[in-house]
């Protein structure tokens, strides 16, 4: 993660909003460094940051399977993953309570 977020800081805050994206059982390091390299392979370097920066769970995807996708719809994903965790957060969302769902 440190290759790919400009500072330790922004990886820490990564990590706080998708922690798969260090999760041995979800995430691999290859993928993460092959999603980064897709995204730039489709967009400009900050364009990429955006993206991962609105949604970090990106870089626990397989890089084979984000290839095939057009960069505009993973800017657009990403929008609307940043949108809805913005809109959890200001209604409080704690999850759904009889479920342990959060």
């Amino acid at each position: 993660l440190l290759k790919v977020y400009p500072t330790e800081e922004a990886a820490l805050a990564a990590v706080s909003r998708n922690s798969a994206i260090v999760l041995p059982y979800l995430n691999r390091p290859n993928f993460i460094s092959g999603c980064w390299t897709a995204l730039l392979d489709m967009m400009s370097e900050e364009e990429a940051l955006e993206v991962i920066t609105n949604n970090p769970g990106v870089l626990a995807s397989n890089p084979v399977g984000l290839k095939m996708q057009k960069g505009g719809v993973i800017k657009s994903t990403a929008r609307v993953v940043d949108a809805t965790e913005s809109f959890l957060d200001w209604i409080g969302w704690q999850g759904l309570p009889s479920s342990g769902i959060k």
